[in-house]
């Protein structure tokens, strides 16, 4: 019965040594001091790696993400180190995942960073260039003044991306004014050429006149009808004699009958 016994004892001490010896590594994320952070603030925080509950000095995988996989930064570093990864300025608002990786342990933990919306005009000659330098996409209302006259536009224009407008107006030189209401740019004695009496700004992307220019004379009713005077002589021959065409016919079907 003794012989059993300290079989027993030896088997369980054996048992109990393996446990430990293929006890997994224990990782862990530690110091994230907001789960909030603004683009171009830093991302301080220290991988935690365990072995038997002793902290071990390794090199971790450490993954950051965006929900949406637009950004991906991968690298190694040390084990119970603090790091600090600078949020860039164009990195998407939203959902953010940070993981570390050692061997076949993972972790993970989330983050957002908020929303900047931030827009930035330029005048060159005699064109209007918007680009979206904030991480969101921009959705606000304009308002363009050329000389005397205003107009404002809504636009849509997704992160990092920017769109081009011709700035119209008759022959001459003018002052031009640009807002949102936060970012503004004012320009004096732009040189701008003749289209018409059109002032505005015209979306080089668009086929055909689309813009938001206007013409100074758009409120008088005359200019909101077709006249006659404005339709080229041959349709209007066309006209009356495809009209003449269905009379003779409807003529002569009637004299059939």
């Amino acid at each position: 019965m003794k012989v059993n016994n300290s079989k027993m004892i030896i088997f369980l001490v054996i048992m109990f040594s393996l446990t430990f010896t293929l006890a997994d590594y224990s990782l862990d994320i530690n110091d994230l001091k907001t789960k909030s952070y603004s683009a171009g603030e830093t991302l301080t925080f220290t991988p935690i790696l365990l072995d038997n509950q002793k902290k071990i000095n390794q090199n971790l995988e450490i993954t950051i993400y965006d929900i949406q996989e637009t950004k991906n930064i991968q690298k190694s570093i040390p084990s119970n180190q603090k790091q600090n990864i600078l949020l860039k300025e164009d990195f998407p608002s939203g959902l953010w995942i940070i993981k570390a990786t050692y061997k076949n342990e993972s972790i993970e933990r989330t983050f957002t960073i908020q929303e900047k919306t931030q827009i930035e005009f330029n005048i060159i000659d005699d064109k209007l260039v918007i680009k979206n330098i904030g991480n969101t996409r921009y959705q606000k209302t304009i308002q363009i003044t050329i000389g005397e006259t205003k107009q404002s536009k809504t636009l849509n224009i997704p992160t990092n991306e920017q769109q081009e407008w011709q700035l119209v107006a008759p022959k001459g030189i003018y002052d031009i004014h640009i807002t949102d209401g936060e970012t503004t740019i004012s320009k004096k004695n732009i040189q701008l050429f003749g289209t018409g009496n059109v002032i505005g700004a015209i979306d080089e992307n668009l086929i055909g006149y689309s813009g938001f220019g206007t013409s100074p004379t758009a409120g008088n009713i005359e200019d909101k009808f077709i006249s006659l005077n404005k339709i080229p002589l041959t349709i209007v021959f066309l006209i009356v004699t495809f009209g003449l065409g269905i009379l003779i016919g409807i003529e002569r079907y009637t004299k059939k009958k």
